[in-house]
């Protein structure tokens, strides 16, 4: 049998062709692919844009907090002059799709917690672990569990002491916050749920107060 050698030829060409066609399309739909994740990288940031925050001036609320709460004439000092942990709620909410910072100053003594919560599952005297995420000067971090899933309670290293300046950030747009320890500029982070509303609310035991710092 006669073997047409212009007939092979011009077929291994034609799959080559075909090869290097295949080949292009999937580079384009690679690229394609590649361009969409980094256009969706640019649009949602993993971290929170410091440029963009906004400073929120908040105030202790008069109606929601414990009894055990005394707050000062401006609203921006809270102490617990009993014993037992108690709660109080700051105003205004935290606005939705925005980024925001509010500072704390703690007092003499320990025992303080900031967090935020929605205000349907804020208590003056606990607060519901559902939308709600918490951290205290011992590290230990509440975030959004179950109660009955103890493995949502986090023993973080991110502590604090008495008389120390702590800046919060919330991050509404991509879901995260932020708690940082300004004197040495440690930091905590953690995903939120953003499409609730959030209110920053303190905990406080016995004898312990925090300030609200305005930034300027």
């Amino acid at each position: 049998m006669q073997i047409d050698q212009g007939s092979i030829l011009q077929q291994t060409q034609s799959n080559s062709e075909k090869e290097q066609s295949i080949i292009q399309t999937l580079l384009e739909q690679q690229n394609e692919q590649d361009h969409i994740q980094i256009q969706q990288s640019i649009q949602h940031p993993t971290l929170i844009q410091q440029d963009d925050i906004q400073n929120l001036k908040i105030r202790y609320s008069n109606q929601s907090k414990h009894l055990w709460i005394k707050l000062n004439q401006t609203r921006t000092e809270a102490k617990n002059v009993l014993q037992d942990l108690a709660f109080a709620l700051c105003e205004p909410s935290i606005p939705n799709n925005s980024i925001v910072q509010f500072t704390f100053k703690t007092g003499e003594f320990a025992g303080v917690i900031i967090g935020i919560c929605e205000q349907k599952n804020f208590n003056c005297c606990t607060i519901s672990p559902q939308d709600a995420y918490l951290l205290n000067d011992n590290g230990q971090a509440s975030l959004n569990f179950d109660e009955d899933d103890e493995s949502e309670q986090i023993k973080s290293e991110f502590e604090w002491g008495c008389n120390e300046i702590i800046n919060v950030q919330v991050d509404t747009k991509i879901g995260k916050m932020k708690w940082i320890k300004v004197r040495t500029q440690e930091s905590y982070i953690v995903d939120i749920d953003p499409t609730k509303c959030y209110f920053p609310f303190v905990g406080l035991n016995m004898q312990s107060s925090i300030q609200i710092l305005d930034q300027t």
